[in-house]
């Protein structure tokens, strides 16, 4: 249960931070656009463009990632309890993370 919770923390960790960025990637040019063009209601991409580049391209990498990868193994993580304090001290998930 520990490993489990351990790993999941961390991925989930992992996920947010590049769902942020992958986010603000992703709307910085359509709202330099909407300056650009005085927001006029013009749209740069088209809307079902946008959705399937979100969904094919950016989404799948982190999902596979936050499935498949593993830091250590669970026999390690048993045997040495020092491991968890990342979790603890909040090492991966924290504002300055982000910054």
């Amino acid at each position: 249960m520990f490993s489990h919770g351990r790993e999941a923390y961390r991925r989930n960790a992992y996920m947010i931070c590049y769902m942020l960025y992958k986010n603000l990637m992703q709307n910085i040019p359509i709202i330099m656009f909407g300056i650009y063009s005085g927001f006029s209601g013009q749209i740069i991409y088209e809307t079902v463009m946008t959705q399937t580049f979100n969904i094919l391209f950016t989404s799948w990498p982190i999902i596979i990632y936050a499935t498949m990868d593993q830091e250590y193994t669970k026999e390690i993580l048993l045997e040495n309890p020092q491991l968890y304090k990342k979790g603890l001290k909040g090492k991966d998930f924290s504002v300055w993370i982000y910054f």
